[in-house]
């Protein structure tokens, strides 16, 4: 069986002072040096029947452990799209990507596990293409996973297509599972038992042997002493070596999970912006590195980190499509700017020999960001900031991503996809605010006349295009703290907080006049808007006062049209300043 280089060392540390004592035994008695071997072999079967157990046991454990996480996360993410499938006119956006957060962070913490596991040896023939057909279901469950979790929290997603999604990710998980159980049942629970089983019936016959071969224990245990002591000596000299690089793989893991933990208590692109900063400069006093993001692989890049200490660190690479990093999609280091194969960018920077390592950043599953440091003068990048570059570039690319969908399901959820304006639960939501601030408010209830006759006659294309008109008009000429929101079909709700009637008046002339030059410079199917004014002076719900301004409208309809009408004043306060020329008749 192979053994770890640090369980290595750990055996010979043991058996050498052991190898020592034998031969001191050994030089005065023989008889007390046989029995002293024979209780030590004794012993050392014992102990190499814990080691074994220990060996095969643990990474048996962590098969378990993962297997259970990733199931676990595979029901928790089901769960999420399910939800998200069946609730695409009533869920909770917002609940379905809370799902699909925790899933992801149960992946995690399978993949932590996983990880875990691979850090063990290969011990058995096959064994390592086991491990690579796993990381493959992974991998495969992974991709399969982030196309069924964008579909399911799209609102325009094909259910054809999510049911296929569906269907990948499940054979996917099936395929995973199914490696997972060939790892245990073909190679580690078989070998475990008959490793432990061989060992106490070869200690248990030691014993009773130990007494008559004697003379041949003392004569092997003298040449076994040589050997372990100069074996010992061997292992003790790469022993240094394999506890840095277990130190490393320690320091490493820690970096994963402080970077996880601080990346998820941020909640906007700034914040973890500064996380990142912080991770790249905690190891130790490195060069300043370089972010690079880019919304697309066509945008420009913008440095999403402070500036650099020294300019000549700064990549001047302009676009994804540009850069070599992220169309290879794999880190990539440069010992000398000026080799044959060195980055281009890096050869025409400056005329100072440089090193650097760039590494990719992938938002959303598209490589749109890149690390970059350079190092002044030539030489090997070492191997662990390459390694913590891509730690921290995963973990980043994956805290991105999910808060951009985050915002998107925001956004979606709170307004109107036609004309961009806030809908009728963020409305009220908005003016419940202003409620609970004491803020007086007047609201503006407006409507397009004969909207109908406008979309019979000239079609559905014109009437959106009349809404999207309308809308960019009604914002430009109200002010910006004004909430204006479409409340279904043609009409559209204006709440103007601390003001009154007569100071809405002017305003809402202004948005009918403005809608009248508009129209007429724009060449578009002419149309009218009547305006409802009433306010909250009046008391009672919002609900209450918008079905007085309501009452109103209803009231400009039947004057005309193309009116402004204010409750509790004259029936018809203002035709509109301008009224455009070939309107649609009554």
């Amino acid at each position: 069986m192979n053994l770890r280089a640090s369980d290595q060392g750990g055996w010979a540390r043991r058996r050498l002072p052991i190898g020592a004592l034998l031969g001191g035994v050994l030089c005065t008695a023989l008889v007390a040096g046989g029995l002293a071997f024979a209780r030590v072999q004794v012993t050392g079967y014992q102990q190499r029947l814990d080691l074994i157990d220990q060996q095969l046991s643990r990474p048996l454990n962590l098969l378990d452990q993962a297997q259970a996480t990733y199931r676990q996360s595979q029901a928790t993410f089901s769960a999420a799209t399910a939800s998200a499938a069946a609730g695409q006119q009533n869920a909770s956006t917002q609940q379905t990507a809370a799902g699909m957060q925790e899933a992801l962070s149960q992946a995690e913490q399978a993949n932590r596990l996983w990880a875990e596991f691979k850090a063990n040896p290969v011990r058995f023939p096959g064994e390592q293409a086991a491990r690579s057909a796993t990381d493959s279901a992974i991998a495969a469950t992974k991709v399969t996973g982030e196309r069924l979790g964008v579909a399911a929290l799209s609102p325009t997603a094909d259910p054809a297509a999510v049911a296929q999604l569906e269907k990948a990710q499940r054979d996917a998980s099936d395929g995973l599972f199914d490696t997972f159980e060939h790892l245990q049942s073909d190679f580690y629970k078989p070998t475990l038992t008959a490793a432990i089983v061989s060992l106490r019936n070869q200690a248990g016959s030691s014993a009773g042997t130990a007494l008559t071969a004697m003379l041949v224990v003392i004569l092997a245990g003298l040449t076994l002493t040589l050997f372990g002591s100069w074996k010992a000596l061997r292992v003790q000299r790469s022993s240094s070596a394999a506890r840095a690089v277990q130190d490393q793989a320690a320091a490493e893991n820690a970096l994963d999970a402080k970077l996880q933990h601080a990346l998820d208590m941020t909640d906007t692109e700034d914040h973890v912006y500064r996380v990142i900063e912080r991770a790249l400069t905690e190891p130790g006093p490195e060069p300043s590195v370089d972010f690079l993001l880019a919304v697309s692989s066509v945008a420009p890049f913008e440095h999403a980190l402070s500036p650099t200490r020294d300019p000549a660190q700064r990549c001047p690479v302009s676009s994804p499509n540009e850069c070599p990093v992220t169309r290879h999609g794999q880190s990539l280091v440069f010992d000398d700017s000026g080799a044959l194969d060195a980055c281009p960018f890096l050869v025409d920077r400056e005329s100072v020999p440089a090193a650097a390592v760039c590494t990719p950043v992938s938002v959303a599953g598209r490589t749109t960001g890149v690390l970059h440091q350079a190092y002044l003068g030539t030489g090997s990048v070492p191997a662990h900031r390459v390694r913590q570059l891509e730690i921290v570039a995963r973990k980043a690319g994956e805290r991105l991503g999910m808060l951009r969908a985050f915002e998107r399901s925001e956004t979606e959820a709170q307004t109107d996809p036609l004309t961009g304006l806030l809908n009728r639960r963020s409305l009220e939501a908005a003016v419940d605010q202003l409620q609970r601030q004491n803020v007086h408010y007047t609201v503006a209830y407006a409507d397009l006349d004969h909207f109908k006759v406008l979309n019979d006659t000239h079609g559905h294309e014109a009437g959106d295009r009349a809404l999207r008109l309308f809308c960019t008009v009604l914002r430009t000429n109200v002010r910006p703290e004004d909430i204006v929101a479409r409340y279904g079909g043609e009409e559209f709700v204006v709440v103007l907080p601390r003001c009154r009637p007569d100071d809405a008046v002017p305003v809402l002339e202004r948005v009918q006049g403005a809608l009248a030059d508009t129209l007429r410079a724009d060449a578009a199917p002419p149309f009218t808007v009547s305006i409802g004014v009433a306010s909250d002076h009046l008391g009672g719900t919002f609900e209450e006062i918008l079905f007085v301004a309501d009452g109103c409208l209803l009231h400009a309809k039947d004057q005309g049209r193309n009116r402004i009408v204010v409750a509790g004043q004259a029936d018809v306060v203002d035709q509109g300043p301008v009224r455009p020329t070939g309107t649609v008749s009554d």
